[in-house]
């Protein structure tokens, strides 16, 4: 089946899906605090969260049945909760890195690294608190994100590290 361009009414099913999307990207930035300019993000967030979810039992998810490979073993992190890492190697060598500093470092969680076809490459999309420190997030502006190996993530205490800063600057 093909459809016409520029005919939404012939599109219906393509159209639902687009807006499912950009709702749930909408959702995403305005649960965690982050300005519009971060939609690049938390539309593939949203798009691998989507296709995670069990539907109608076990193996039911989007993601198991494109993959066959049982269920998304990563962690499911809400977009912009936060977390802690370990940095990249680079980052924690540094020269403004204290020697003495902890391991784990606090974050914002921005997704997952995934390969062509969207199947998850095993490492997940991080920030440092840091980053957004003198952020104006009505506008935002860019970060610097990590590919980690890890994060620790407490799923009982979901926290967004921006909200507050953001519903002050926006409310």
């Amino acid at each position: 089946e093909t459809s016409s361009p520029n005919t939404p009414r012939e599109n219906g099913l393509a159209e639902t899906m687009v807006r499912v999307e950009v709702e749930g990207a909408r959702c995403d930035l305005t649960q965690s605090g982050h300005p519009p300019c971060f939609w690049p993000l938390a539309i593939k967030h949203f798009a691998l969260s989507y296709n995670t979810r069990q539907r109608d039992g076990e193996g039911s998810s989007a993601y198991e049945k494109r993959f066959l490979e049982g269920p998304f073993a990563g962690e499911l992190v809400p977009f912009g909760a936060y977390v802690q890492f370990k940095q990249q190697p680079a980052k924690e060598k540094a020269k403004g890195t204290p020697k003495m500093a902890g391991n784990m470092i606090p974050g914002v969680f921005l997704g997952w690294k995934q390969k062509p076809g969207g199947k998850c490459a095993g490492k997940y999309i991080v920030a440092s608190l840091k980053d957004y420190v003198g952020m104006d997030l009505r506008v935002g502006r860019k970060i610097t994100t990590q590919e980690v190996d890890r994060i620790d993530f407490a799923p009982d205490n979901i926290t967004y590290p921006l909200k507050d800063m953001w519903m002050k600057a926006n409310c």
